[in-house]
């Protein structure tokens, strides 16, 4: 039987040397001030969620103003099968709960997510032929 296992060559010795040069010229990570914009990129997938909090000086500033303030990755805890859904909206409700201290005095922030299926969800949580079921109630929690 033929092995699919790829070796480490001299090839990936300089991608992780190419890594490690951009990684020092990273901006160093800052805690949100009280009056700033706060903003939440989260992604879920079917191993785990990883999630960045950038912050900027206010709501209508641009996307280049954005500073990260903090990361955050795991392994979701529930066993079993789960939809490609239900993914997402825990990684929401994980990461949202993990920069609690961060989020928790401000009247709005902004979730950013590449699940079309909750901000359909979000947007139509209000109408009467949406029905909450399963995992989605998480979502109206925050």
């Amino acid at each position: 039987m033929k092995s699919t296992q790829k070796t480490f060559n001299n090839e990936d010795k300089k991608q992780i040397e190419k890594i490690k040069e951009i990684v020092k010229s990273l901006p160093d990570l800052r805690l949100p001030l009280d009056n700033e914009y706060l903003i939440v990129e989260i992604d879920g997938c079917e191993t785990g969620w990883g999630a960045i909090l950038k912050c900027k000086p206010h709501k209508y500033t641009g996307k280049n103003e954005e500073q990260i303030c903090r990361y955050n990755s795991g392994n979701f805890k529930e066993k079993g099968p789960a939809s490609s859904i239900d993914q997402e909206i825990l990684a929401v409700c994980y990461r949202l709960d993990a920069f609690r201290m961060f989020i928790i005095n401000k009247q709005e922030i902004l979730v950013r997510t590449d699940c079309e299926a909750i901000v359909k969800f979000y947007l139509n949580r209000n109408k009467k032929k949406i029905a909450i079921k399963d995992g989605l109630i998480l979502w109206t929690i925050y």
